[in-house]
C-alpha cells in the first residue's frame, strides 16, 4: 500500500498564501480539478483562450485561490500551480497497477511448482546453518575457535610442503654430487679415442657403446641432459627432442639391448652423429 506524501513547508505556503488572496478578491467561482488546471497550465504558452480559462478559475479542487497572484511571476508560477497538481505516479492505484504488473512476470509464477535449483539452494542454507549452529553451540569459543584450528592447520600444511620441497631439492642435489664424484674416470675426449681403436679393430659395437656415452658426458657439461643413476635412453630421447639424437639412441639400443651386430656404418654415424647433436642442442 502507498502511503500518502507528507507536503512540504513550500507547498503548504504557497496553499496557504493563494488561498488568502483568492478569499480577499471575490470573483466568479469557477472550480476546477487539479488535473484540468494543469492540462490548461500547459496550452496558456500556445493557447490564448486556454491562458483566459486558466486566469478565471477561482478554486482548485474545493481550495479558493488566485490565479492572477498564481501567474503573476513567470519565474514561479511553475512552482505555485505544482503546489496544487498532484503527481498521478504516486496515486495507490496505479502504485497498485505497477505492482499487479511485476507479480505477473514469469519469475513470480509458481503454478508450475518451486524450480528444483531454489529447492536445492534452501537446502543447503538451512543444512549449512544448522551446521554452523551446531558447532557454535557445542565448541566452547564456537567459530572463532573453530577458525583459529583451521588457521593452524593451514599454516601447517604450507610449512610441511615447503619441507617437502626442499628436501627433494636437497636429494636432488645430493643425487648429482654423487653422480659427478662417480664420473672421475675417462673424459669423453679419452672415450672417443677407445671408440676409434675399437672400430679399426673391427669392434663396431663396443665403439658405438662408447660414443654414446662419451656424447652423454658432453651433454651433461653443458647442461643439456642430467646424468644420474635413473637416466634412460628413452628419457634421453625425450629431453633433447632431436631427431638425429632419437635415430642414434634407437641403433645403441638395438645393438646393446637387442643383440644386433653392429656395422662400420653405424659405428661412424654415431661417431659423427653424435658431435653434431651435442653442437646443435648446446649454445
Amino acid at each position: 500500500m502507498t502511503r500518502a506524501r507528507t507536503p512540504s513547508p513550500s507547498r503548504i505556503a504557497i496553499l496557504l498564501l493563494a488561498t488568502a488572496l483568492a478569499m480577499a478578491s471575490p470573483a466568479a467561482a469557477v472550480e476546477r480539478t487539479a488535473e484540468e488546471v494543469d492540462g490548461l497550465a500547459r496550452s496558456a504558452p500556445f493557447d490564448a483562450s486556454a491562458d483566459d480559462e486558466l486566469r478565471k478559475t477561482t478554486s482548485i479542487d474545493g481550495v479558493p485561490v488566485d490565479m492572477e497572484w498564481i501567474l503573476g511571476d513567470p519565474e514561479v508560477t511553475a512552482d505555485r500551480l505544482g503546489a496544487f497538481v498532484v503527481d498521478r505516479s504516486t496515486r495507490p492505484s496505479d502504485a497498485g497497477e505497477r505492482a499487479r504488473a511485476i507479480l505477473t512476470q514469469d519469475r513470480f509464477d509458481t503454478s508450475g511448482g518451486i524450480p528444483a535449483s531454489a529447492v536445492l539452494q534452501a537446502w543447503a542454507l538451512r543444512t549449512v546453518s544448522g551446521i554452523l549452529l551446531a558447532i557454535e553451540q557445542a565448541i566452547p569459543g564456537g567459530l572463532t575457535t573453530v577458525g583459529w584450528v583451521l588457521l593452524v592447520l593451514a599454516v601447517a600444511g604450507i610449512a610441511t610442503a615447503s619441507w617437502s620441497l626442499l628436501r627433494r631439492r636437497e636429494l636432488a642435489i645430493e643425487s648429482a654430487e654423487r653422480t659427478r664424484g662417480r664420473r672421475r674416470g675417462p673424459s669423453a675426449a679419452a672415450l672417443d679415442a677407445r671408440a676409434l681403436e675399437a672400430a679399426r679393430e673391427g669392434r663396431f659395437d663396443e665403439a658405438l657403446r662408447l660414443h654414446f656415452v662419451a656424447a652423454l658426458i658432453r651433454l651433461d657439461s653443458h647442461g643439456a641432459i642430467r646424468l644420474h643413476d635413473g637416466l634412460t635412453s628413452g628419457s634421453v630421447t625425450a629431453t633433447l627432442s632431436h631427431p638425429l639424437a632419437s635415430r642414434l639412441v634407437a641403433v645403441h639400443d638395438e645393438v646393446v639391448y637387442g643383440d644386433r651386430p653392429a656395422t662400420p656404418a653405424d659405428a661412424e654415424q654415431s661417431r659423427t652423429g653424435w658431435r653434431q647433436v651435442v653442437q646443435d642442442v648446446t649454445p
